[in-house]
C-alpha cells in the first residue's frame, strides 16, 4: 500500500484512519464529513492538507478536478457570502474538498447552514435553498472537512454531522525527527543534539520546525560557518534563543513565578501584571494546566502546584 503520510510524523492512529476513508474514497468518490481536533500548533492544519492533496491526485487518476478550497472560518461572514464566494466558484457542478479551519468560529448562521447541508442520507447528497436557487451537494463530488483547537465550542449537532479525528501529543523521538527534517541543507544535526533541542521545543510540531530551520539550527549553523550541530552547540543555541525547558518562554517562566509567589492569583491580576489579554493569558494557562504545574480553584484563583515549583527549581539551577 502507498504510503500516502510520509511526510506526517508521528500520528500512526489518526493516519490508518485516514488511509481507511481514503481507501474507501477510491472506490466510491466519498469521503465522510471530518473534524481534525487538536492544540494549536499539533498539525491539523497540515494533515488535512496532504489529506486533500491525496484526494485530488486519486481524483486526477480518473480524470477529474477536484480543487482543495481552505477557509478561514472567521471571516466567513454570511451564508450569502458562502454562497457566492464559494459554492458558486467551486462547489456547483464541481469537485472541490471544503476545509473549515478553525470552525469553532463561524457565526450561527453558517452553522445552521452547514447542519443543513451535511444532514447525513443514504443517498450522499443533499440539497439548500438559498433565496429563488436550490444547490446540490453531492458528496460524492464535494468533501468536507474541519478543524479545531477548541472543540468545546462547537455546536453540538454540528459536531454531530463529522467524524472526529483527535491528534495525538509527539514524543521527544518525533519532535527531533521534525526538526531534522527542518534543518535546511547543506547543514545536518547530529540525533543526540536534537533529542537535546527537543527539550527545550514546545513538544509541537510548529515549534519543533522553527527551531530545525531558520530560527534555530539551521540559523546556527549558517551563522557561526558550522557543518553539523552538535550536543555541545545545545546550549549555546539555547541561550541565544532564550528558551526554556519544554519549550517555555521567560515571560511564561516570569508569569509561574508570579503564581508561586501568591496565595491565590486572579486571571485579572495576572494579565495585568504581564500585559496580555485574557485570551492570551488563558492560553499559556493551557500549557501550566497540561504539565500540571498550576490548578485553579473556583473561587480561589490559581496557585501553583509541587511540579510546577520543581520546574522553577531547575530553571533556577541550570
Amino acid at each position: 500500500m502507498k504510503d500516502n503520510f510520509s511526510e506526517i510524523v508521528g500520528q500512526s492512529h489518526s493516519k490508518k484512519r485516514l488511509q481507511f476513508y481514503i481507501d474507501g474514497f477510491t472506490r466510491s468518490n466519498v469521503f465522510p464529513h471530518t473534524m481534525v481536533v487538536a492544540p494549536k500548533g499539533v498539525g491539523k492544519t497540515h494533515l488535512v492538507r496532504e489529506v486533500g492533496k491525496i484526494l485530488k491526485g486519486i481524483s486526477a487518476e480518473g480524470g477529474g478536478k477536484k480543487c482543495f478550497i481552505e477557509i478561514n472560518s472567521s471571516t466567513l461572514k454570511s451564508v450569502k457570502q458562502f454562497i457566492e464566494q464559494i459554492v458558486m466558484n467551486y462547489v456547483h457542478n464541481q469537485d472541490c474538498t471544503l476545509f473549515f479551519d478553525e470552525v469553532h468560529e463561524l457565526n450561527p448562521k453558517m452553522v445552521a447552514a452547514l447542519l443543513s447541508i451535511l444532514n447525513p442520507t443514504k443517498e450522499n447528497r443533499t440539497e439548500f435553498r438559498f433565496g429563488d436557487m436550490v444547490f446540490e451537494f453531492n458528496f460524492a463530488r464535494v468533501s468536507f472537512f474541519a478543524a479545531t483547537t477548541e472543540r468545546q465550542k462547537v455546536f453540538q449537532p454540528l459536531l454531530d454531522r463529522f467524524a472526529e479525528i483527535h491528534l495525538d501529543e509527539y514524543t521527544v523521538e518525533e519532535v527531533a525527527e521534525i526538526m531534522k527534517r527542518n534543518v535546511q541543507n547543506p547543514y545536518s544535526a547530529e540525533p543526540d543534539a536534537l533529542l537535546e533541542m527537543a527539550k527545550y521545543c514546545r513538544g509541537n510540531a510548529r515549534s519543533a520546525a522553527m527551531i530545525g530551520g531558520n530560527q534555530g539550527v539551521s540559523n546556527y549553523c549558517s551563522s557561526r560557518n558550522v557543518k553539523t550541530f552538535k550536543v555541545a552547540d545545545v546550549k549555546k543555541l539555547v541561550e541565544i534563543l532564550d528558551l526554556f525547558p519544554l519549550g517555555f518562554s521567560r515571560m511564561e517562566v516570569d508569569m509561574l513565578r508570579a503564581i508561586s509567589k501568591a496565595r491565590a492569583t486572579s486571571l485579572t491580576a495576572l494579565a495585568a501584571k504581564s500585559g496580555l489579554s485574557k485570551p492570551a493569558q488563558q492560553d499559556i494557562e493551557k500549557c501550566f494546566l497540561r504539565y500540571g504545574f498550576i490548578e485553579i480553584e473556583a473561587g480561589h484563583g490559581r496557585s501553583i502546584t509541587a511540579k510546577g515549583q520543581e520546574y522553577l527549581k531547575a530553571v533556577e539551577a541550570r
